[in-house]
């Protein structure tokens, strides 16, 4: 007898787990058996009967997820949640435990919870724009945000102005939906911060994220009490980095001159803006090219250190303790 197993898509707590037992009851299954982001049962399924359990698990939010690296992520998370909740005591779990278990190599599987989340926040844009405009096809929804926000107007005001409600509530709506699940606590980081702020150091965060996502992001870190300055999209007039007008904003709020700055980030157009307005810099590894290499995330290339950036590093909280 074959056995088919479904990956599912934000299926991560106990009673999620018991709502697709129910739901799959209900609608006339038996033999299966449902875990942390899967369903497996004693038999392969039919194209209607997977059609048929994608619709009623949408009507509960989930989803069905097809691709391989979807799958990955999907895997990945329900091993470092089993590993955290279900396993007394918890324990950590790092990337080469997992990527044994998955057989996937620990870059490639970088590389793709990297790409996922880049995903879900498209995905999250189109989906809550077509939620205002009563589209209901993604891919119309994406073709009409696209043609909307590439003319000259700024993206915030765009939206804004075709949604008829403030961009702050329509961001707050996409950020506050993407899915967590698989940021971890980091101890060796909360040491670094924890102790360059008892050296005096002024710690400052900023992203090209809603400030909704940052702030579940750095509590989920559990680092949210070391920044003495957030700054986010919204808090830079929905201007992203590397655009000059949020790195002055952030020398405006914090006080500071520009040389008594060091300005930390993975992204080397970022630093460049940073360098020449006097900043000190650090490029740091976001996992996604082999040392001494640098992978831009957006651009899909690789580089060395740049000559303008002051330092280097691949291990960033060993990079802040190095500091004190």
């Amino acid at each position: 007898m074959n056995e088919e197993k479904i990956i599912v898509r934000y299926m991560a707590c106990r009673r999620c787990l018991g709502s697709v037992r129910e739901l799959l009851t209900e609608i006339g299954f038996t033999d299966f058996k449902v875990e942390l982001s899967k369903i497996s049962f004693n038999r392969e399924l039919s194209e209607s009967e997977k059609r048929l359990i994608e619709g009623e698990l949408v009507k509960i939010g989930l989803e069905l997820v097809s691709d391989r690296d979807s799958m990955l992520v999907e895997s990945t998370k329900a091993i470092l949640i089993d590993s955290i909740y279900n396993t007394r005591p918890a324990k950590s779990i790092s990337i080469n435990e997992i990527s044994r278990k998955l057989m996937v190599g620990p870059s490639a599987l970088i590389k793709i919870f990297i790409a996922s989340v880049e995903s879900q926040i498209k995905h999250a844009m189109w989906r809550g724009y077509g939620q205002y405009k009563n589209i209901s096809d993604l891919n119309e929804a994406r073709a009409e945000l696209w043609n909307l926000i590439s003319r000259s107007v700024p993206e915030a005001e765009a939206i804004s102005k075709e949604l008829n409600i403030p961009a702050r509530e329509f961001y707050n709506e996409v950020y506050s939906s993407l899915d967590i699940t698989a940021v971890e606590h980091n101890a060796q980081m909360v040491y670094a911060l924890q102790s360059l702020k008892e050296k005096g150091y002024t710690l400052c965060v900023m992203t090209n994220s809603g400030r909704i996502h940052l702030d579940r992001i750095l509590r989920k870190l559990q680092l949210d009490e070391f920044f003495d300055y957030k700054f986010s999209f919204e808090d830079n007039d929905f201007l992203r980095k590397p655009d000059k007008s949020c790195f002055n904003n952030f020398l405006t709020v914090v006080g500071e001159s520009a040389e008594h700055v060091l300005a930390i980030d993975d992204s080397m157009p970022n630093l460049y803006v940073c360098y020449n307005m006097g900043m000190n810099t650090c490029i740091t590894s976001n996992g996604l090219a082999t040392p001494p290499m640098f992978r831009e995330l957006h651009m899909r290339v690789e580089h060395l250190k740049p000559d303008f950036v002051d330092f280097e590093t691949f291990d960033l909280s060993n990079f802040l303790i190095n500091l004190l």
